[in-house]
């Protein structure tokens, strides 16, 4: 009796200092200081899209609308509305986009995000957008041309009006798709993505065209290389509840900033 309690007593010790060792990795990881700006669209009023990095890049909503969201509340888009969030500046080798998107049709291309990377103006940045065959796509510009994963997009049996995540990684030479947690597309370039950046916009294409029919929530861009568990993690527990676990010690303290922002 007397061994099995001492055994017992060792696995208690050893399953701690193993959750103790896992929650370093995750804060490690996922670093509240590396955002470059998160949009919860939890606020469920007014006409503002709230950045709570404390880097106040504040979204104006146009025409779109309060709804039930991935988590708590998101923006529905429909007609010509659209967030403009204005020039957000990017880092030149590592970023990482997430979100969350439903959308209802798409007879055509549809802009989910984007930060330029406009064919017909030659924007630098990033954007992420569904083609009218319902794949999925990437695409990053240096103001002077673009490359995206066009012939290569990635069908990835989302399906209408129901949520699925998409994110992506960009490192300064390749660009990694993810959709649901799962990376299911590359490809190499070495552009400088800071050159001719465009305003962020959510829902369409500058504010213009290729309007999304459909839902966003959850939204963030970091200045870090997110990993595919990093991103699962992302995922599974929402912003809010990846964050929070990364939470303790000095990132307590920007977390804490991040929710009297919300």
């Amino acid at each position: 009796m007397k061994f099995s309690i001492v055994k017992f007593s060792k696995i208690c010790v050893s399953l701690v200092v193993v959750n103790l060792l896992l929650i370093g990795i995750i804060e490690a990881k996922i670093d509240p200081d590396t955002l470059i700006g998160v949009w919860l669209f939890d606020e469920n009023s007014g006409n503002k899209a709230k950045d709570s990095s404390g880097n106040d890049h504040h979204g104006e909503l146009k025409g779109a609308k309060w709804a039930n969201g991935r988590f708590k509340t998101a923006l529905e888009f429909g007609g010509d509305a659209h967030v403009n969030v204005g020039k957000v500046p990017l880092p030149k080798n590592q970023v990482t986009v997430v979100l969350w998107v439903s959308i209802n049709t798409s007879s055509q291309w549809i802009h989910i995000i984007e930060n330029g990377v406009v064919e017909f103006t030659w924007h630098g940045g990033f954007r992420l957008e569904v083609g009218g065959e319902g794949s999925t796509y990437i695409a990053i510009g240096d103001g002077v041309g673009y490359k995206d994963n066009a012939g290569n997009g990635v069908p990835t049996g989302w399906k209408y009006k129901k949520w699925f995540h998409l994110g992506f990684t960009y490192d300064g030479s390749t660009a990694r798709h993810y959709q649901d947690g799962k990376q299911t597309h590359t490809f190499d370039s070495k552009l400088d993505i800071t050159k001719g950046v465009g305003t962020l916009i959510f829902g369409s294409m500058q504010g213009k065209q290729r309007f999304l029919d459909g839902a966003i929530d959850d939204v963030a861009i970091f200045n870090a290389i997110l990993s595919q568990d990093d991103i699962k993690t992302i995922m599974k527990t929402g912003l809010e509840g990846a964050l929070d676990v990364s939470s303790s010690g000095k990132l307590a303290t920007t977390w804490a900033y991040l929710k009297t922002q919300q």
